[in-house]
């Protein structure tokens, strides 16, 4: 499950399919608020930099479980990782446009770095050198997560301070998205329609400023024209909502 603010939902951001399908998986492992007897969200106690300096491993069985196909899932997380440092999101405050960066740090590497140090140090698992090797390799933090797991460990992700309060241990004015029910989008459009209908779920109606979403899927300068627009857009991500998702 993958919680998102409303004001996240709704800001203006751009990315790859693959890079929006690797921080929604992070983002399922973010720590969530619990309901009481009562209904009512309870905040557990947090360390926001704590979380912001977490990382948050993403396997070929995640990216599978969005519908990747296995013969392509390498290389889709590999494109993934390659530039979403580089991303940003702007969020709309009361004091003007925020721009945050999605990510403090992401790492992209390959099991087989780990068993190849493995072998050359078949018997030196707590040794100095071989603790320096994998420091070299960033993989010290991950050490015991891959000695203990079957899944093929290939990404890295830190969430940067910033947008922790985004996606993490919300009460109020965030939506709620199941990984499964986007199993299967093939196109970014259609995640991000989809996370706009969400904030607008209770009402089941979106009215929306033409200008307003070019703008928030970073298409001001893309399908100038309306038809272009319904056709490469709107057509695409309503089509593949209908047919894949509950609604």
């Amino acid at each position: 499950l993958v919680t998102l603010s409303n004001d996240l939902a709704r800001a203006i951001f751009s990315l790859t399919k693959n890079e929006l399908k690797l921080l929604l998986i992070a983002m399922a492992q973010m720590p969530k608020s619990l309901k009481n007897k009562n209904g009512d969200y309870e905040m557990q106690d947090y360390d926001i930099d704590a979380i912001a300096r977490q990382p948050f491993y993403i396997t070929k069985r995640d990216f599978m479980s969005l519908g990747v196909d296995s013969k392509n899932v390498a290389h889709d997380i590999r494109m993934a990782c390659s530039d979403l440092m580089n991303k940003k999101v702007i969020v709309q405050s009361p004091f003007g446009e925020r721009e945050i960066n999605w990510t403090d740090s992401v790492l992209h590497f390959k099991s087989a770095s780990f068993e190849r140090l493995k072998r050359k140090y078949p018997d030196e698992k707590y040794d100095e050198e071989f603790l320096k090797s994998l420091k070299t390799h960033d993989l010290l933090d991950s050490l015991n997560f891959i000695a203990n797991s079957e899944d093929n460990v290939i990404a890295r992700v830190v969430f940067t301070r910033s947008i922790i309060p985004y996606i993490c241990q919300l009460k109020e004015k965030f939506i709620e998205v199941s990984l499964s029910d986007l199993y299967g989008f093939n196109s970014f459009y259609s995640f991000r329609i989809y996370m706009l209908m969400m904030t607008y779920v209770s009402t089941g109606k979106i009215y929306i400023r033409l200008d307003d979403f070019r703008k928030m899927l970073g298409l001001l300068d893309s399908y100038k024209s309306l038809k272009d627009l319904r056709k490469n857009v709107l057509d695409i991500g309503t089509n593949e909502i209908s047919v894949k998702s509950p609604y």
